[in-house]
């Protein structure tokens, strides 16, 4: 829906069991990656320090008809 790519995969070299997944624009361009550890067995806590449960971004000024249309 964001227009995200998987543009690399490597291993988490402090758990070599588990990926390291990067996400960003087709080319792969500093600013657009977003990175993420999958985590199978990951237990479940409640939100606190070191958590997030939001994630920002911003987009090109004028643009804003174009992200509303894509969404709804």
């Amino acid at each position: 829906m964001l227009g995200l790519r998987l543009v690399k995969k490597t291993i988490n070299f402090d758990d070599p069991s588990t990926y390291h997944l990067y996400f960003g624009n087709e080319g792969g361009e500093p600013g657009t990656i977003i990175t993420f550890f999958p985590w199978s067995h990951a237990f479940k806590v409640r939100i606190g320090d070191g958590q997030f449960g939001t994630i920002s971004f911003a987009i090109p000024v004028g643009s804003l008809s174009f992200w509303k249309e894509r969404f709804y």
